[in-house]
């Protein structure tokens, strides 16, 4: 019986833009419980697109963030600090914005470090 996600699947679900909302997320998940045979739900379990996506995040690296900081940090000051348009810009859900606001910890004075 399988009782959670490891660390690397939250974190791909937590970054993943879900544009297929809750029916992608079912899918996913029916997917890696019918391949998981531990109680613990791996990279390894989930579909083919999602473990892709592990794979270029490693070979990316730190290059990656700075990248993604970057690109967010153009996005708020061309939409003057609106979040909802900078999102709609970046072409990911308001959500996951805030997610990697937080994540980078920028304020409005931009990222600290």
């Amino acid at each position: 019986m399988v009782s959670g996600v490891s660390s690397g699947v939250s974190k791909i679900f937590m970054d993943y833009p879900w544009p297929g909302n809750v029916r992608e997320l079912e899918h996913t998940l029916e997917h890696a419980v019918i391949l998981c045979r531990q109680n613990i739900i791996t990279v390894d379990h989930l579909p083919a697109q999602f473990r892709d996506l592990k794979k270029a995040e490693k070979i990316s690296g730190d290059d990656g963030d700075q990248n993604e900081l970057r690109e967010i940090l153009s996005a708020l000051e061309k939409t003057a600090g609106n979040k909802s348009r900078a999102a709609r810009l970046l072409g990911m859900d308001r959500k996951t914005l805030y997610r990697k606001i937080e994540r980078y910890n920028i304020t409005a004075e931009g990222p600290l470090n």
